[in-house]
């Protein structure tokens, strides 16, 4: 072979190799940038049942207004992309709650199971149970 020919050789090789490298080079990677929830948990203070439910007991309130409670929790990890979640009651009637975890009772005494779960994933859930207790005076327990 003639030095010519390896020469052309060599350059078409360097020139396919340049525009091998250029073309995939360039394409974007695919990759999912996604970081899904692995679980939410309440962080408020709360007891633990016998039975092992999270239990708030809440004082009852000296005047007429309704008893309020603000929520607090955790969803993991740190850096999940949809950190969002929706909080469900278990009886509206006894008390509310609003999408930024704030539990309104509705009547002076009653339990409520409030839940959580991650928007992303409704599978990944906590739930809580808040109590204001009956009165022990006879008095009226409803607004």
């Amino acid at each position: 072979m003639s030095k010519k020919w390896i020469v052309l050789i060599e350059i078409l090789t360097c020139v396919v190799g340049v525009v091998i490298v250029s073309i995939f080079g360039l394409l974007p990677e695919f990759t999912n940038s996604t970081v899904f929830t692995e679980s939410v948990a309440f962080t408020c203070d709360y007891t633990l049942t016998e039975d092992g439910r999270k239990l708030v007991t809440l004082e009852r309130p000296l005047d007429n207004n309704p008893k309020v409670f603000q929520l607090e929790w955790e969803v993991t990890p740190e850096n999940a992309t949809d950190k969002s979640v929706t909080f469900i009651s278990s009886d509206p009637s006894v008390a509310t709650v609003s999408p930024t975890g704030f539990v309104q009772f509705l009547r002076m005494q009653g339990i409520v199971r409030i839940t959580v779960q991650t928007n992303d994933d409704a599978k990944r859930t906590d739930t809580i149970y808040i109590e204001v207790p009956a009165s022990t005076d006879g008095g009226h327990d409803d607004l």
